[in-house]
């Protein structure tokens, strides 16, 4: 008796959030949606090239990584810049200005000691994810 009092209730709270009004907080155009995808694509760049600049071929390959895992990583970093510049290209011919890029810290995803280690976040989880996609 009590699972189905229990079914019953979990039914009704989740029916009557469903059944609540959507409520139109702001009005969101093209702009806004592009100068959203703007601002992702500027933190991507970002971490990719960050992630270049403090570590070089020498560090992967000390990390125990094969050459391919920073080219592509090179590779990849190559290609947000572009969807940055593609994004704030379009952004400019609309008539809308691109949203800057901010000064990220990604600090926490690097070594404190510019090598990548097995502790490393951004060399034991993020970065062979990534790569992955």
């Amino acid at each position: 008796m009590r699972f189905s009092t229990a079914i019953f209730a979990a039914v009704a709270l989740a029916s009557s959030s469903i059944a609540s009004p959507v409520v139109k907080k702001a009005d969101v155009n093209d702009g806004d949606v592009l100068n959203y995808a703007l601002t992702l694509e500027h933190l991507e760049a970002a971490f990719y090239s960050g992630a270049l600049e403090q570590f070089s071929a020498e560090d992967f390959t000390a990390a125990g990584y094969p050459d391919w895992v920073r080219n592509r990583a090179a590779q990849i970093s190559a290609h947000e810049t572009s969807h940055v510049e593609f994004l704030s290209g379009a952004l400019d011919a609309a008539g809308i200005t691109p949203t800057a890029a901010c000064t990220y810290e990604l600090y926490v995803f690097f070594s404190s000691t510019r090598r990548p280690t097995s502790s490393n976040v951004l060399f034991t989880a993020v970065l062979p994810t990534l790569l992955a996609l």
